[in-house]
């Protein structure tokens, strides 16, 4: 009597991918011959049945239980298809869709823009332009733009001649944006000049710049953006993107104000500091202390209040140096940037928000509501302490309340530079 070929059962379960690589698990039961084919994912892909698979497809050995497969293209999803045989009988065919990683390092071409924006500033013939490029769909959070998988998203805030009419179509000005912090014209700002990158297993990491040249070219309606920059890191980092671009008029966007700190606080003691240390001029090194009376959050090189607590942040102009010091003295509030001086406190628009800058300070309360008072005067005394220092502040924010309190101790200095 002829016995009858049970039917073959196929699992598959998708693997690891890298850039250029994909790998699945797959277990077979009573299966002589197996079998995948691997397609490029389209909008209606086919899938072949069991027997073309088998056919055609790369032969699977029946008593292993994972598979590579090679030579890809970065950021791109494939259906992998696998069957099996035993005799004349063939198993369903299983599928799994699985996505190779983007590449995330070497030069960057950007493949779309995600935001762009044109901004009024404080002086009257220089404007600002912001744009987002990126090379996969993105997702905002708080003016800041990442890719959803791996990728990258980067911010570029240009200051060029203000739009005398910003009702008319916006265009950006082709030129050669250089490094500064200045905001003048035909230059790139590197507090809004980043690139968010996405690792594509859950790590979102921000690459800073401190030098370098962005170029913008114009041919009709096409632009070809160009950036040669360092990175704080000292790594070269260049990009490009080609296409057209979108302005939007943000002149006449009313976006609320930050809101206010209304009381006095007054004796803080901070328990961590945290700086950013730039090179601001010639003359000046700039340098950004946070000071904290609770632990901040730290992310994507940021920190912040993720809880109830204070922050005053301090933007001080202190002598030169090759090392990442603070001048000691009393430091005063000035415009000018000199040593020993401080910049006011102000908010500022980006992309659709408002950001507290320069000398202020933020209480967040058990409801994660922000309130900030922005200082106007006052001084704050910086004294060498041991290995780090002592900080006393004494402020007056522009709405007449007081922010005083103390901090002794290290400053956890990112070099900027």
């Amino acid at each position: 009597m002829e016995t009858v070929a049970r039917t073959p059962v196929v699992t598959v379960i998708a693997g690891t991918p890298t850039e250029t690589t994909l790998s699945f698990h797959f277990k077979l039961t009573d299966a002589e011959k197996a079998a995948y084919v691997c397609i490029e994912e389209t909008d209606n892909p086919t899938i072949p049945s069991a027997e073309e698979i088998l056919r055609d497809g790369t032969d699977l050995p029946v008593s292993a239980d994972a598979a590579e497969i090679r030579e890809l293209k970065p950021g791109t999803t494939y259906i992998v298809a696998v069957a099996a045989s035993n005799k004349t009988v063939y198993s369903d065919v299983k599928t799994v869709e699985m996505t190779t990683d983007q590449a995330v390092e070497g030069p960057i071409v950007f493949d779309r823009q995600a935001a762009g924006g044109y901004y009024p500033t404080e002086s009257s013939y220089i404007g600002e332009f912001l744009l987002v490029l990126a090379d996969g769909e993105t997702t905002e959070s708080g003016g800041v733009y990442a890719t959803t998988g791996a990728g990258r998203a980067m911010s570029i805030d240009l200051y060029q001649m203000a739009v005398s009419n910003p009702n008319t179509t916006i265009t950006l000005p082709a030129r050669d944006y250089r490094y500064a912090t200045n905001k003048g014209l035909t230059t790139f700002d590197p507090v809004k000049t980043y690139c968010m990158v996405n690792d594509g297993k859950g790590n979102i990491t921000r690459t800073d710049f401190k030098a370098g040249t962005i170029s913008v070219k114009k041919a009709g309606s096409t632009y070809t953006i160009t950036a040669t920059l360092t990175t704080t890191d000292d790594e070269e980092f260049t990009t490009s993107y080609e296409g057209p671009l979108t302005i939007e008029n943000k002149t006449s966007t009313e976006i609320p104000d930050l809101p206010t700190l209304d009381k006095d606080v007054t004796n803080l003691s901070f328990i961590r500091a945290l700086g950013k240390y730039y090179s601001d001029s010639d003359t000046a090194d700039q340098c950004i202390v946070n000071l904290y009376d609770v632990e901040p959050t730290i992310s994507y090189g940021s920190d912040y209040l993720g809880q109830a607590g204070h922050l005053v942040s301090l933007d001080l102009s202190t002598a030169v140096s090759t090392e990442m010091q603070l001048q000691e003295g009393t430091y005063n509030v000035s415009a000018s940037g000199t040593p020993g001086s401080y910049e006011a406190g102000r908010q500022t628009e980006f992309m659709d928000t408002k950001l507290p800058v320069g000398t202020y300070c933020e209480e967040r309360n058990d409801n994660f509501q922000s309130f900030y008072g922005f200082v106007a005067s006052g001084t704050v005394t910086i004294t060498k302490s041991g290995s780090g220092y002592r900080f006393v502040l004494d402020f007056t924010t522009d709405k007449g309340h007081k922010v005083s309190g103390t901090y002794e101790g290290n400053v956890e200095m990112t070099d900027k530079r």
